[in-house]
């Protein structure tokens, strides 16, 4: 179904659940998290509400609130320098412009994440900067469903429900063996985490790209 021909009319949970063919109930469960939703069923909703542009109500919602002047900051780990220095930069950006910071660290376990997801459903932040990719699937739902804004943070989102600021790692990359090469160097290793998740596969894609399309020696100790 095309998106478009409903006009300016809002996009409503009904409409999802008649696009992904499935019950009202199933799409609100999914949303919500609160019932199982079985993975096929799953992927079913999400592609309706990409294809309808489906956005939650946030104007109805936030009337029905109070502001808090407080953002939250979802992080894995606190001993990480990258989420370390992102946590600075965010608070420093949020305090100028009168908020505060609520630091939500997940050490990667679910029920933390989860405890996390209710603070936010009981709004008590305006919104949220999520730099964890690790989120249960049910629990992005129970996000969305909150109606609180939210961006990503180095997180390749498989929808188009927030937007997200991430770093190009293949030209950070390319920029780095191109100094190298410039120097002479030929014999160029590449040292990383095992490349668990998106951003580690591109780095590492474009590492081997670089070398092979410079005829450049690889060898897999390097």
């Amino acid at each position: 179904m095309n998106a478009m021909k409903r006009g300016v009319r809002r996009v409503t949970m009904k409409d999802v659940a008649k696009e992904a063919g499935v019950a009202l109930s199933t799409v609100s469960h999914f949303l919500n998290g609160t019932a199982p939703v079985a993975p096929e069923t799953r992927k079913k909703i999400l592609e309706a509400i990409e294809r309808l542009n489906y956005r939650p109500d946030l104007t109805a919602r936030n009337l029905k609130r109070q502001k808090t002047s407080a953002l939250g900051l979802f992080i894995p780990d606190v001993t990480n320098p990258f989420y370390a220095e992102l946590a600075q930069g965010v608070t420093d950006v949020a305090q100028e412009a009168g908020y505060s910071v609520i630091l939500y660290v997940t050490s990667y376990k679910e029920k933390l994440e989860e405890s996390f997801v209710s603070l936010v459903e009981q709004h008590q932040v305006d919104g949220v900067v999520i730099a964890y990719s690790f989120i249960a699937e049910r629990l992005w739902g129970r996000l969305a469903s909150s109606g609180v804004p939210a961006v990503l943070v180095d997180v390749y989102p498989t929808n188009d429900l927030w937007p997200s600021v991430v770093v190009d790692n293949e030209k950070g990359v390319e920029k780095a063996l191109l100094y190298l090469a410039s120097l002479g160097h030929t014999d160029i290793g590449y040292l990383s985490e095992p490349p668990y998740v998106l951003s580690l596969v591109k780095r590492q894609r474009a590492f081997l790209n670089f070398m092979k399309r410079k005829g450049l020696p690889l060898r897999d100790e390097w």
